[in-house]
């Protein structure tokens, strides 16, 4: 009976770590993840918030090309885009949301940069 005791045990134990290790929660809730080549999925958000970034930065985009993105899990996801606007001086960054549920995806920021700038989380 002992025996089968500490085997309950160490099995427990073994399907706890793996539960564990399934959840990932080597990254944290609300960290942000690396840079990653954008997807098509990013550009659909791209393309929902194109508008609303061009009012923002008072221009009008020919090219709004997602190039690459970070993301971050919180009640819902936060993406943070860099965008081709087709100029050579510089680039865009967005922050878009995707509330969890389906809600509506939505532009949280936009900003200029220069070509080459580093995609960090920004407000």
């Amino acid at each position: 009976m002992a025996l089968s005791v500490a085997c309950m045990r160490w099995v427990t134990i073994a399907c706890f770590w793996i539960c564990v290790d399934s959840f990932h929660f080597s990254d944290p809730f609300g960290s942000v993840h690396g840079v990653e080549p954008a997807t098509a999925k990013i550009q659909e958000f791209c393309d929902i918030v194109q508008n609303s970034a061009q009012d923002n930065l008072g221009e009008d985009f020919q090219k709004f090309e997602a190039v690459s993105f970070r993301e971050q899990v919180v009640n819902g996801m936060i993406f943070f885009v860099k965008v081709d606007v087709g100029r050579t001086d510089k680039q865009v960054h967005l922050r878009i949301v995707k509330p969890p549920n389906d809600g509506p995806v939505a532009l949280l920021a936009s900003k200029f940069v220069p070509h080459g700038d580093p995609l960090n989380s920004f407000i």
